[in-house]
């Protein structure tokens, strides 16, 4: 099929001075296609809808109150949604094999609501807001195999929530808030031979969820240069990993393991330099933490630390 190019603008200019929403639709179909849609004002929606392969498509929103995404059906496809100012919704909806995905909102963007989901082999998506952004929604969704999933919020933005869901094999997912407070952090994990990171770095009050269950997976979950953070790890499973660390003061933090053959990683210092933690299982560091870990299965280990004041631990485990 002859390769189509499309370029669409909404005319939302005109929009915002007579009142009137506009509303945008463009679909293509066959293979080799690229597709640009962009709208400017308020109360605006739009659509971007492609099916075939080898298709690239890109929408971009500037104003309040707009919602639009883009829907793709193939393989090899690249999608890209941008949303700007306040109180938008915008998604990626994808199908298919070895496809990309990246949806975002903008510097100093408030209240959007950032999705993006791939069903199909070997996808990579990004979801993601960007500094000083607030109360914002941003999920990622994955189903299929070899899938790498990142989801964050970057640099004082307060009041977020950031979730990545795999269900596949092979998957990585890395969700983490940077320099940004009050944000719930979660990645859950189902299937075989995933990897999941979720950190909080230079924040506080951000609550951290990890939640795997299948076979071989590793979980991470750091809080450094922070205080009143939480974080929480589950794993049901055999030969799971789990890595936790938090470095700050007031922090609370919980590892829940249930299986064959989980470890806690080891707890070491670097020889060269002192009070360096080289490895972590469990490290806690400064005034008024709680930790505690529940182990349920055979071939256990566990190491775990705490330095400073009014710590609180509590350890289980059991062998079978």
């Amino acid at each position: 099929m002859k390769k189509l190019i499309v370029s669409v603008w909404a005319i939302a200019s005109l929009s915002a001075a007579h009142a009137q929403p506009n509303t945008l639709s463009l679909s293509q179909s066959g293979s080799g296609n690229n597709a640009l849609a962009t709208q400017q004002g308020r109360t605006n929606t739009g659509t971007v809808s492609v099916a075939g392969d080898n298709n690239y498509a890109s929408f971009e929103q500037s104003g309040d109150y707009l919602s639009g995404g883009i829907s793709i059906v193939g393989s090899r496809n690249n999608a890209l949604v941008q949303a700007d100012h306040y109180v938008n919704e915008t998604t990626i909806s994808q199908t298919g094999n070895d496809n990309m995905g990246i949806t975002f909102s903008t510097f100093r963007s408030d209240h959007n609501q950032v999705r993006l989901t791939q069903a199909g082999d070997r996808n990579t998506g990004l979801a993601y807001s960007t500094d000083h952004s607030d109360d914002n929604q941003i999920g990622l969704t994955q189903t299929g195999s070899g899938n790498t999933g990142e989801a964050y919020s970057s640099y004082h933005s307060t009041h977020n929530l950031i979730s990545i869901s795999q269900t596949g094999d092979a998957n990585t997912g890395t969700a983490y808030a940077l320099s940004s407070d009050r944000n719930q952090i979660s990645l859950s994990q189902t299937g075989d031979g995933n990897r999941g990171y979720a950190t909080a770095s230079s924040s506080d009050r951000n609550q951290i969820s990890l939640a795997q269950s299948g076979d071989n997976n590793i979980g991470l979950i750091s809080s450094n240069d922070g205080s009143y953070n939480r974080g929480s790890i589950s794993q049901i499973g055999s030969n799971n990993d789990a890595q936790l660390s938090q470095v700050g003061s007031v922090n609370t933090a919980s590892v829940m393991q249930e299986g064959n053959d989980n470890t806690l990683s080891d707890l070491e210092r670097d020889p060269n330099v002192r009070y360096r933690i080289r490895y972590f299982g469990a490290l806690q560091q400064g005034y008024g933490n709680s930790f505690s870990l529940t182990q349920a299965g055979d071939g256990n280990t566990l190491r775990f630390g705490q330095s400073g004041n009014n710590n609180t631990a509590t350890v289980t485990q059991t062998s079978y």
